[in-house]
């Protein structure tokens, strides 16, 4: 399959994969009406139609974000995910996961909030391409991006608050380091579908914070999570909750990536910038927790 996509262009790649991947239906964002592939169009009975863009992929919300994430940061975050160890444990742990969900049958996974897609694609390493992998994402340069993986998962933009797909859709649904929306994801869930919340903890990548308060760039160094993990076990108070530490060494293009792709670090000025890789070391802290529910 992989040579095969190669030699061909990106909106073949996605048109490829509606067909082979029919398992997910999406809709309208205008009327609810089920959208479905006409040429190079989604389009429904109201005759509302989105594009393909030239990338391959459609662009399914009424607006996109326009803020600090821009291509300079989803190609750091790539960088890092798909190049570095930093989150080879947590690759690890959802293959372990999903396992027992997908050893009879392929899945439909959603990742809400997949940015450039690299977490998705990991994924199909693992799983295979047989899976109906899906990315969303309000960034466009995000879903611009990932279009580099079209065919092997499908990349669109679109909105956590409106998802446009049409109810009990995905036996799984992911949410990585990622804001949510349960009453959607409940509403596109499968009955017995599952979903996965990945969230920081205090020790995930520490020597940031702690290099940052050492220059003076940073008040403390504490964080917590404890009020997303209330708010997940209102909507899922039998969740599992389980956890995902490493401790990893990074070379210096990589460590680079991460400071350019970390929150934290937005604000600093490019000397600043080089005083914190001075500062905080090679060696990098892991620490997410896992949530399940059913």
């Amino acid at each position: 399959m992989e040579n095969n996509l190669a030699s061909i262009s990106k909106s073949e790649r996605t048109i490829n994969w509606f067909q082979s991947h029919p398992t997910v239906q999406l809709q309208c964002i205008h009327c609810g009406e089920n959208l479905n592939l006409k040429g190079k169009s989604l389009i429904c009975q109201s005759n509302h139609q989105f594009d393909m863009n030239k990338q391959g992929y459609f662009f399914l919300a009424n607006k996109a974000m326009s803020n600090r994430y821009d291509q300079a940061l989803f190609t750091s975050r790539r960088q890092i995910i798909s190049q570095s160890p930093l989150y080879d444990a947590l690759h690890d742990k959802l293959e372990i996961i999903l396992r027992p969900y997908y050893s009879d049958k392929s899945l439909s996974i959603l990742d809400a909030g997949s940015g450039e897609g690299s977490h998705l694609y990991r994924l199909t390493q693992t799983l295979g391409t047989q899976h109906s992998l899906i990315g969303i994402d309000l960034a466009k340069a995000g879903i611009h991006l990932a279009s580099d993986y079209n065919g092997y998962i499908l990349s669109l933009v679109a909105d956590l608050t409106k998802l446009p797909f049409a109810n009990k859709q995905f036996d799984v649904i992911l949410s990585i380091l990622s804001p949510a929306n349960y009453e959607e994801f409940n509403r596109v869930l499968k009955e017995e579908g599952h979903l996965v919340k990945i969230l920081p903890n205090a020790a995930y990548l520490k020597e940031i914070r702690d290099a940052m308060v050492k220059l003076g760039y940073l008040d403390n160094n504490q964080y917590e999570n404890d009020s997303v993990l209330e708010v997940f076990l209102q909507h899922y108070p039998e969740a599992k909750i389980e956890r995902v530490q490493d401790t990893v060494a990074l070379n210096t293009i990589q460590r680079q990536a991460l400071v350019e792709m970390t929150p934290l670090t937005w604000r600093l000025t490019d000397q600043e910038r080089q005083s914190l890789l001075e500062e905080m070391g090679t060696t990098i802290s892991l620490d997410l927790t896992i949530l399940i529910a059913n």
